[in-house]
């Protein structure tokens, strides 16, 4: 195969995540970004989300101060209003915050008094059965390459429709509402799941279930609705139409040309090219419709998280702090 198909694209700038503040060594697990070009990160190890100038300068910090604090941040996404939306695994919830920093409300809080605490279902959720084309697997490679099983706890926080709940990656459907993966501990029982919500009340519009077995992160497409799984055991991402129907699985584990080990994050441009943060292989694997495009290197060691700019820019962070920023060509083939 040609060298072209596997071009070394250097970051023109990057940048270092860890604050004064901290008292870790920051662990990356998402990123976002808003349409001013700040960057907003998660990180795990410090509790904290930072939002971030574009080449870097820090701006504020959610959840570090306050009366609620973030107990176990670990994926992000904005509203179109511009509030920051969090979801915390320990606490099973989402928590909104305006794009200030100031913090507004909780949804599916375990444990908390919240006005959404006390909500009851007036019509059971949809339950839609995903059927992936394969049945190939990979039980070793999270465990290869991420230790993340001493963060989550024994007890099984309760959250929507009183069932376990295990809130990991997060985004917001043209639709209005949520759309989370459910994703409990690695050797638990427990189901893994896709729920998709509503903001105003916390209640379940829908519930996709499939034979994931570790769905840390998803986006939605926003030119054909379609929703995206990165499932981090399986090491492969499916694309689901709006009813459940698998319309493509790509990757299993290794390190080939169509092979991803451990992916994380996910995230779509203008144009539908699909952006997969290839933790285990140290690259950005791009799909054009389901089919492989080429890779972004540079230098990349242990992605977490992808975001695409306004700007036209791919943001990807590290599980270990670091932030590069890539300029993407106007149209990739």
């Amino acid at each position: 195969m040609s060298s072209t198909f596997y071009p070394k694209s250097e970051a023109f700038t990057e940048f270092q995540t860890k604050l004064p503040t901290d008292n870790l060594q920051p662990r990356l697990t998402s990123c976002t970004v808003t349409k001013n070009n700040e960057i907003i990160v998660v990180d795990l190890n410090n509790k904290v989300v930072k939002i971030f100038e574009f080449f870097g300068d820090v701006i504020r910090t959610i959840g570090k101060d306050g009366a609620v604090k973030l107990k176990c941040p670990w994926d992000v996404t904005l509203t179109p209003t511009g509030d920051i939306c969090i979801t915390e695994v320990a606490n099973a919830c989402i928590r909104v915050y305006s794009s200030v920093g100031k913090y507004l409300y909780s949804i599916g809080c375990c444990g908390e008094v919240n006005k959404h605490a006390e909500r009851t279902l007036q019509t059971p959720p949809k339950t839609f059965n995903a059927t992936p084309n394969s049945k190939a697997t990979n039980r070793q490679a999270s465990l290869d390459v991420i230790q993340e099983e001493s963060l989550d706890t024994e007890e099984s926080p309760v959250g929507y429709d009183h069932l376990p709940f295990f809130p990991r990656g997060i985004d917001y459907h043209v639709t209005g509402n949520f759309v989370i993966s459910n994703s409990p501990p690695i050797h638990s029982a427990l189901c893994h799941s896709i729920y998709v919500i509503k903001p105003a009340d916390g209640s379940t519009v829908s519930k996709l279930i499939g034979a994931f077995s570790r769905p840390l992160y998803l986006a939605c497409h926003p030119l054909n609705n379609s929703l995206l799984v990165s499932d981090t055991y399986r090491s492969m991402v499916a694309s689901y139409d709006p009813i459940g129907r698998c319309q493509y699985q790509y990757g299993n584990y290794g390190t080939g040309p169509q092979q991803l080990a451990a992916p994380h994050g996910i995230c779509v441009d203008r144009e539908g090219m699909v952006y997969i943060a290839d933790h285990g292989n140290h690259r950005i694997v791009i799909l054009r419709d389901g089919k492989l495009s080429r890779f972004i290197y540079g230098g990349i060691k242990y992605p977490t998280s992808v975001a695409y700019s306004t700007t036209g820019h791919l943001i990807v962070t590290e599980q270990h702090g670091t932030v590069r920023l890539f300029n993407l060509p106007r149209k990739i083939k």
